[in-house]
């Protein structure tokens, strides 16, 4: 069997389903099928095999970031037809592929154009949740509005193409579900394939006491939706002894996070580290705190919370939860109907609550359960099944 990928930022990585997108391949092609990829040129990271890169202005190339940044979001199909019109140049033996995969909507128009033309089935990996929530502290307010009535506009055509795939499959119960809501009535089956998460296979978790004051850590974009404020003043209110760091990215709520740390000698402002370097940082805290207020669709730090067997502070948005399912060290803040004072003081509750967290016993077997659905076996063997079978042994309903 052979497949052609679409997935235009391949080579860019500035996020994790880059990342995912290869180790996808890599499991596909142990098994025997060939995949070849289609995606924008200019990414700062070329791959080995067989790259189809569509070429892109000089101007362009010479800011890759912003090229991922802005061409996500100018996505039409005026754009579609233009870079349709650029891919007919390059000698791209389209006849030969048996499946034509999307491992972004964003070009699902250009996988749907070539699907047909070809007479081949199409199928869609997703990473985001449908309708996308554009976060409105993500850049300037006015900006975001129009991005937000962008993606209104982008829905009128896109249901209809999500229709005639053959199969999709999300990266969480959360999406599949939101999916299948989407596409109602009809559309294609929809199915969960967990990404897999790099850090199983090395992570050891270090028994130790807990530090004293107890130790949290925040890690992520600095930003509303993930819901920094919302942990700063329920932190500001905590009267435990407790301390905080913030291992921040970059983000709207920066000055926020630098004045709180002038304010309190509690908190603690960490320079941004390489992914490596992260797993130190569980070690050395007791408590990780994920109090998204956005749906995100599967927070990688909560997953590796759970592998390093720490405490965490989380909400019940997104994914969280089903990550979360059976933790005995999880204090989860139910959001549902509660305005922004409750939330602070749900998230209070909670880090109150953090030293009875750290010291509550695990269950073995749940937890290596958690690993497998997690693991590279799970992930592949089951992306195996959908490229033969183009089917799973079940699949998701909306509730």
């Amino acid at each position: 069997m052979k497949a052609l990928m679409i997935a235009p930022f391949y080579e860019y990585r500035y996020g994790g389903a880059e990342f995912i997108m290869r180790i996808q391949r890599q499991c596909l092609e142990e098994r025997g099928i060939e995949i070849d990829v289609l995606c924008l040129s200019g990414g700062p990271e070329p791959q080995p095999g067989v790259i189809w890169r569509l070429p892109l202005p000089r101007w362009l190339l010479k800011h890759p970031l912003a090229v991922k940044r802005g061409i996500i979001f100018l996505n039409n199909p005026g754009f579609d037809r233009h870079f349709f019109k650029v891919m007919r140049e390059l000698p791209i033996p389209f006849e030969r592929y048996d499946l034509f995969h999307c491992q972004t909507h964003y070009w699902l128009d250009m996988g749907l154009r070539l699907a047909l033309k070809h007479h081949k089935p199409l199928a869609l990996t997703f990473h985001d949740n449908l309708p996308r929530e554009i976060p409105r502290d993500l850049m300037f307010p006015l900006f975001s509005l129009g991005l937000q009535w962008l993606e209104r506009l982008q829905g009128r055509y896109l249901r209809p193409i999500l229709r005639q795939c053959r199969w999709i499959n999300g990266v969480s119960d959360h999406v599949d579900k939101k999916l299948a809501r989407y596409l109602e009535p009809g559309g294609p089956p929809v199915f969960t394939i967990y990404n897999p998460t790099p850090q199983i296979a090395t992570v050891t978790p270090e028994p130790r006491p807990p530090s004293n004051p107890p130790k949290a850590l925040y890690i992520g974009r600095l930003s509303k939706e993930k819901g920094l404020d919302l942990l700063l003043d329920a932190f500001k209110q905590c009267q435990e002894p407790m301390r905080l760091s913030i291992l921040g990215l970059e983000g709207p709520l920066q000055g926020m996070a630098q004045q709180a740390a002038r304010r309190d000698s509690r908190i603690q402002l960490l320079p941004p580290v390489a992914h490596a370097e992260v797993p130190a940082f569980f070690h050395a805290h007791d408590l990780v705190c994920c109090p998204s207020v956005w749906n995100d669709p599967l927070p990688g730090t909560v997953i590796e919370t759970r592998l390093f067997q720490k405490a965490i502070l989380a909400t019940d948005r997104g994914g969280i939860p089903e990550i979360l399912d059976g933790y005995a060290r999880a204090a989860i803040v139910k959001t549902g109907g509660l305005n922004r004072r409750e939330l602070v003081q749900a998230m209070r509750a909670g880090l109150a609550e953090a030293a009875t967290l750290i010291a509550r016993p695990l269950d073995p077997e749940r937890e290596a359960r958690f690993l497998r659905q997690f693991s590279r076996q799970s992930f592949a063997d089951q992306y195996g099944q959908l490229y033969v079978n183009g089917r799973l042994a079940r699949q998701v309903a909306a509730d």
